[in-house]
């Protein structure tokens, strides 16, 4: 008997607290107004999460055009509607692209695509690497590299990658690269 009524005391008690809202209002209506603001993520292009670069933010939109120009097997003139997402994975950020060409002449789609921008911190990077193979790439970074036909490069805190390009080796080194120079 004496546990029933212990338990009902308490809870009678957390509804006493709940109804006063324990004690965050004071009376004068106002709780709701002096709550904090609930941060939103940051729009898409315009960093990442805590100091990390956005990914999307490491190429331009002509830089992916005029590379994936570059390596078109069929020749040609072509137009490339680029659409971009940015997305926070752990303490980096990952930008997905996707386009579709249409040849000038006859508005004919002649291919469609997709890769990523992958930014992750070196700390991060450097606990798995040494599990593949390595190839080199010069003169890209503090340090750049293929790992299963991923160029990868090291600016200093960061590591970024062009995954899934499916174009020339060529096409993935020049876009790296050009990431890699807006690292911090």
């Amino acid at each position: 008997m004496r546990r029933l009524i212990t338990s009902a005391a308490a809870i009678v008690l957390g509804l006493a607290l709940l109804g006063t809202g324990c004690g965050g209002d004071d009376g004068d209506g106002d709780a709701a107004a002096e709550a904090p603001p609930v941060d939103a993520a940051a729009p898409s292009g315009e960093g990442g999460p805590g100091d990390a670069p956005g990914a999307c933010t490491l190429l331009t939109d002509e830089e992916i055009s005029e590379q994936l120009t570059a390596s078109e097997q069929q020749g040609g003139s072509y137009t490339y509607e680029l659409t971009k997402q940015e997305s926070e994975v752990g303490e980096g950020s990952v930008c997905s692209y996707e386009w579709a060409t249409e040849e000038q002449a006859g508005e004919v789609p002649v291919s469609i695509g997709s890769f990523t921008v992958d930014v992750v911190p070196t700390a991060n990077f450097e606990i798995t690497r040494g599990e593949f193979d390595e190839e080199p790439i010069a003169d890209v970074g503090d340090e750049a590299f293929f790992v299963s036909e991923t160029p990868h490069a090291i600016v200093g805190d960061w590591v970024v990658k062009i995954v899934n390009l499916q174009r020339t080796e060529d096409a993935g080194v020049a876009l790296l690269d050009a990431a890699a120079g807006r690292l911090p």
